[in-house]
Order: C-alpha cells, then structure tokens, then sequence
C-alpha cells in the first residue's frame, strides 16, 4: 500500500488508517448500512450532498427536468424518452462520480498541490464533460425527430 500512495504528503497517517481499519474488521469501527433501508437512507444522503454542495449537479438536475418536460409536452416515443433519459441519468451519475474522487484526492493530499492529483481530477471532468457532449448530442438528434 505504502507504494501506490508514495508522493502523496501524510502517505504514512493513510497507511497507518488502512492498517487500522484491516485490523478492526468485524468490529463496531467499520461502518457498513446494515438493512437494505439504510443503504438507501446513505445514498438519499450522498444525493442531497451533492445537491448542496455541487453547482454542476444542480445544472444537470435543472438540464434534466428541463429535458424531461420537453419530452412529455412534445409527446415523444416511449424508445426516444427513454434513451433520453438514460443519457440524462448518465452525466448526472458522471458529476457525482466526479465528486466522490475530488472529494478522495482531498481527503488524501490535503491542501497541498501535486500534479498527479491534477491529472486525475482533470481527467474525471474530462469524462464528465465528454457525457455531457455526448447527452446533448443524442438529445438534439432525438428531438430534432419532434421540433422541425
């Protein structure tokens, strides 16, 4: 473990962490949704987050109810709305993916600027960019069929 966090400032507290919570296994420490409710209860509270505290994912929200409006008033197909929506679900799914690994290089370098942490936080947004192209270019086709 020590080899794959080597560069990254506190690398030692991390490792010291992961020993600990290795160790601790089975114990009350480790924190797992034990009922199916509570695994829904944990990921109704990573949404509401990530509403609060996410510009970009209150965009996509807006962008997709906008989207789902559209298509129920323009009376599109069930086939169109449908990949509609699952291109819609898919940016929204990407930004919050984006989140979780901002939120682990955070947690993990600190303040402290590293250039491999920059890579991949680039890289994360680059893939929510390139969903969000590719939603809005299956958008246009799919309601260019209903506008003109």
């Amino acid at each position: 473990m020590k080899k794959i966090l080597n560069g990254f400032p506190h690398d030692h507290d991390i490792v010291k962490h992961a020993e600990e919570i290795i160790r601790t296994e089975g114990r009350k420490r480790v924190i797992r949704a034990h009922t199916i409710f509570d695994s829904f209860r944990h990921a109704g509270e990573g949404f509401m987050y990530a509403i609060r505290t996410q510009r970009n994912v209150r965009i996509h929200l807006v962008a997709f109810a906008g989207v789902l409006i559209s298509g129920l008033i323009l009376r599109i197909r069930a086939l169109d709305m449908t990949i509609v929506l699952a291109v819609s679900f898919a940016v929204i799914f990407a930004e919050m993916i984006n989140t979780a690994f901002e939120l682990v290089l955070d947690m993990v370098n600190g303040t402290r600027y590293h250039p491999t942490v920059k890579i991949i936080k680039d890289l994360s947004a680059a893939g929510v960019l390139l969903t969000a192209l590719g939603a809005a270019i299956i958008g246009i086709i799919v309601f260019s069929k209903y506008v003109f």
